[in-house]
């Protein structure tokens, strides 16, 4: 058998996983759109709030956020919102995270990017795919669940679920106990240099770069296998797997 590339043995790749954001999906958070649609939400069900009064409150939470994920850590959707609305004297009730997750959905809008379904579709006869992504909110499973390619994976990690983002090792191996694999057996394809290569070859994964909406080219980690788009992938799967 051959040799080891990227901490595994040739031949002998079982599952590719992706990333969602910039990988399989495009699309950005326009966040004056999503804070004046909750503001207008609230203010709609009798409180008397601002739009700085709204992004007052966002501050703190942003800042812990921001602790937290510097630490590879995440927050839940549920927990950074209700902090919000209790600044607010707003009692965090489901029925208004449940709407304030809604508009959150509708002010990022994301579409599928261009042969992700072929690219899918072929990979799947011959390997078990999953997806391993950063969001605190459950926003990819929704982009897969809305655009039909949730039954193309096996199983679905997402870093506001697990409580940890990648590049943390924690959610690539929580994703691999999830498959029942050894980390050499799974190619990661994404398209950011520190959260999907950096992270997944510290586990012993293998990794492919998507360049077209690449993040931190000049990170100075090596991909085992670097492609221009999406399309290209399952021929890179291969050339890793003979």
């Amino acid at each position: 058998m051959g040799g080891r590339v990227g901490g595994g043995e040739r031949g002998l790749i079982r599952v590719v996983s992706f990333d969602v954001g910039g990988t399989l999906a495009s699309g950005e958070l326009d966040r004056e759109v999503y804070v004046d649609r909750v503001v207008a939400y609230l203010r709609g069900i009798g409180y008397s709030i601002s739009v700085d009064d709204y992004k007052r409150a966002l501050r703190p939470s942003m800042e812990r956020l921001a602790k937290l994920r510097a630490k590879g850590r995440e927050m839940r959707f549920e927990d950074f919102y209700s902090a919000i609305l209790k600044r607010l004297k707003i009692v965090p009730s489901q029925e208004i995270l449940d709407e304030i997750r809604k508009l959150y959905r509708l002010s990022f809008p994301q579409t599928v990017k261009e042969g992700v379904r072929e690219v899918l579709e072929e990979l799947k006869g011959r390997y078990r795919l999953a997806v391993i992504s950063n969001s605190m909110s459950l926003l990819p499973k929704y982009f897969l669940e809305e655009h039909g390619l949730m039954h193309y994976f096996e199983v679905v990690v997402i870093s506001g679920a697990v409580g940890y983002r990648k590049p943390h090792p924690r959610i690539f191996r929580h994703a691999l106990e999830r498959l029942g694999v050894p980390a050499w057996q799974v190619v990661h394809v994404g398209n950011s240099v520190k959260e999907d290569i950096a992270g997944a070859k510290a586990v012993g994964m293998h990794a492919i770069l998507v360049r077209d909406e690449a993040i931190g080219l000049n990170a100075g980690v090596e991909a085992d296998a670097v492609v221009d788009y999406i399309t290209e992938v399952p021929q890179a799967v291969e050339r890793l797997n003979t």
